[in-house]
């Protein structure tokens, strides 16, 4: 049995096991809030959730598809009658359980983080070692799975940081998008100029549009130049 295989059986077995006693932890679970508003557009609603602790504040907003939603139908996200609901987002790292109430394609609620202990145990055997309580949700919240870690590893970004991996999702550096990076003459970018592309907006299209203007030379620091400039918006 493949290594991929025998985690991904692992996983879902460590999840269901963690679903089904819901708060059994040794520690004090990690709690919030969240907020989730339609309309739902192309199966997605958006979603935020909402951490606050003395000292600090987290707060993250994305748009979710509606599978991932477990036990939340469009039926009761657009009923006029409010409802109480529950419902799960189960993620590699772990999952959220979410309690609230719903009406009219909104409402919100409190959460509580349940951690998969089969993540954690194989981010350690890969060699992370900031694998703290806050952070194993993080990597929750930002959907940081085996599968993402496995294709950048793949691509030859090795030796990745917690904080760098979070802050790849956050921004949307995807294995695609290095590769349509790739192929239009850039080689595999260091992940700081990956994520400052991502930051200012630069697609491949925009960077075909540019090539077919004559800068063909044009690096990524030059293009980001000119996007924050609006040239050739």
């Amino acid at each position: 049995m493949s290594r991929r295989i025998y985690y991904g059986i692992s996983v879902s077995v460590c999840m269901a096991i963690f679903l089904a006693l819901g708060l059994a932890q040794t520690t004090s679970p990690i709690t919030g809030q969240w907020t989730i508003s339609g309309p739902v557009v192309e199966d997605r609603v958006q979603l935020s959730i909402r951490r606050y602790r003395p000292g600090s504040e987290m707060s993250s907003s994305s748009s979710v598809p509606m599978s991932q939603l477990s036990g939340l139908t469009r039926a009761q996200l657009g009923s006029a009658t409010p409802s109480l609901i529950r419902f799960d987002i189960v993620r590699d790292a772990g999952a959220l359980r979410l309690e609230g109430y719903l009406q009219n394609g909104g409402g919100g609620g409190n959460f509580t983080f349940i951690p998969n202990p089969g993540y954690a145990n194989e981010m350690t055997a890969r060699g992370f070692s900031d694998l703290s309580d806050e952070n194993v949700f993080r990597l929750a919240i930002h959907d940081v799975s085996m599968q993402y870690i496995n294709d950048m590893t793949a691509l030859g970004y090795k030796d990745l940081k917690t904080d760098k991996l979070i802050t790849m999702r956050i921004h949307g550096v995807t294995p695609n998008f290095i590769r349509d990076i790739e192929a239009l003459g850039f080689g595999r970018p260091p992940i700081d100029k990956l994520v400052t592309m991502r930051i200012h907006g630069i697609t491949p299209d925009y960077i075909r549009k540019v090539q077919a203007r004559g800068f063909n030379n044009a690096s990524i620091d030059q293009l980001v130049r000119l996007k924050i400039h609006g040239i050739l918006n």
